[in-house]
């Protein structure tokens, strides 16, 4: 599952690379945590309708990085305090952006906007934007979360090489009660113990279809937005 190490570093040479490369850390990201969030809400008892709910929030929950400097959102190197404060805002401007996306579009994009706005906090009420704590938290942001650090784990980045599955899923069950719900880790680790290959994501390629329609729509609705947050 590891993946090629990425360089996203700002492009000053290429401007369709530097659009590759905000695709990439949004969309290609959303996407790979969109299947494996579908997947654990699956195992967690929620039905197709509702799994693909929560893929869709995955797909979408760093929407508001789209606003953040480029000299920010590349950075090889580690984040100032200032910095990393900024970052964090792209959980409350994605939901802003999300929110304007559904009046505007006239569809529902309220899960992917609470997941937007919610899936830093953590277990243990020591997340942001809200430091909501265990419960609390809106259960498809407590599963986009747990999914959400493993592909970041596994995905190579201009400043860190991709890890092992196997490390980054024992990294994610140290983090069990403390940054993540203890139950969901377990059925998490339990994806990658079953020897049976996971079913698609969706049950038809209509469904396929719409979702990346509704995602790359949220993308570039956001990206028109994008100049009057930066």
């Amino acid at each position: 599952m590891a993946a090629e190490v990425l360089q996203l570093g700002p492009h000053p040479g290429g401007r369709m690379q530097h659009w590759d490369g905000l695709h990439e850390l949004i969309m290609s990201h959303g996407q790979r945590v969109a299947q494996l969030a579908y997947h654990l809400a699956r195992r967690s008892g929620q039905g197709h309708r509702a799994s693909l709910r929560i893929a869709e929030a995955g797909y979408l929950h760093d929407l508001g990085k789209i606003a953040l400097p480029d000299q920010i959102l590349f950075k090889a190197e580690g984040l100032a305090p200032s910095e990393r404060l900024l970052i964090e805002t792209h959980t409350t401007v994605g939901f802003r952006f999300l929110s304007q996306i559904e009046r505007k579009h006239r569809r529902d994009y309220s899960v992917a906007a609470r997941v937007s706005l919610h899936h830093h906090e953590r277990w243990d009420g020591r997340g942001y934007p809200l430091g909501l704590r265990a419960e609390a938290i809106p259960f498809e942001a407590q599963v986009v979360a747990v999914v959400d650090v493993f592909d970041a784990l596994v995905t190579g980045r201009a400043y860190k090489s991709p890890w092992p599955a196997d490390i980054a899923v024992d990294e994610i069950r140290a983090a069990a009660g403390k940054r993540f719900n203890p139950w969901l880790v377990e059925l998490f680790a339990a994806l990658f113990d079953d020897p049976h290959p996971r079913e698609p994501i969706v049950e038809s390629s209509d469904e396929h279809v719409a979702l990346d329609v509704m995602a790359h729509r949220a993308f570039m609705s956001a990206l028109l937005e994008r100049g009057r947050y930066q």
